[in-house]
């Protein structure tokens, strides 16, 4: 998300809350409601499993799910023309 943000010539501290970075995003437009609350739920549920907290298998399968769908738009979102003409590689 730090990357997209990048992109989108936003400016954060590389340091702060990803929430943060989120909310700068949708607030721009470059992310949509549900692709906020996405991100929201992968990274809550992967901070709690850093940090030692119970995680069940239906929030790990939850964030997998998730992660699936926005690494796929997260790729759109490289080739939009950012700076260096960046475009996903074919598959093989």
């Amino acid at each position: 998300m730090r990357n997209v943000a990048m992109g989108f010539k936003l400016q954060f501290a590389p340091t702060g809350p990803i929430f943060q970075v989120l909310a700068r995003l949708k607030g721009k437009g470059a992310i949509t409601q549900d692709q906020m609350q996405l991100a929201r739920k992968i990274f809550y549920v992967c901070n709690q499993a850093v940090h030692g907290r119970l995680v069940s298998r239906g929030e790990a399968q939850e964030v997998i799910d998730a992660a699936e769908v926005l690494f796929h738009q997260y790729l759109d979102w490289l080739s939009w023309g950012f700076d260096d003409n960046w475009k996903p590689s074919l598959p093989h």
